[in-house]
């Protein structure tokens, strides 16, 4: 077996402590959320519901068998894809309306959201999309 099965093996087995802890909590989050966002007379509601959709993705791919769980993380991967477009998107906006990159600031905050996107934007629209972890065939994630 390649190192990097093995190394996929580890992110996504799954264990009773993950299932019975993990899941709960992102409904309950979930949960929450909704109840927050009612007394807010749903105030910021596409980000309520991006979030919303983000716990029970990560709690469905707990709870479905395994051909399945591939799905709801492949789901998951896409919205922090996005979710880091949209940071890159308000840092290079608020440094648009600063004079001359917005000082060091701004710099930094274009660098910083520059990284978001290569560390987790990227490998998480590749798996959104190939449902691959890495670049090579074997390297499809083995949910256990």
């Amino acid at each position: 077996m390649s190192a990097a099965v093995a190394s996929s093996r580890l992110v996504f087995k799954r264990t009773w402590s993950y299932r019975w802890i993990g899941a709960p909590i992102c409904v309950l989050t979930s949960v929450w959320v909704v109840s927050k966002m009612a007394q807010d007379h749903f105030k910021d509601w596409q980000f309520g519901a991006v979030f919303i959709i983000g716990c029970l993705s990560v709690a469905f791919g707990l709870w479905l068998p395994s051909r399945l769980a591939v799905w709801p993380m492949r789901v998951l991967g896409g919205l922090v894809s996005v979710a880091m477009f949209f940071v890159f998107n308000d840092a290079w906006q608020g440094r648009s309306q600063a004079p001359g990159f917005g000082g060091w600031n701004g710099i930094f905050d274009i660098i910083h959201s520059t990284k978001g996107i290569v560390l987790l934007g990227f490998p998480g629209m590749w798996f959104a999309l190939t449902g691959k972890i890495g670049w090579r065939e074997d390297q499809r994630p083995v949910i256990l």
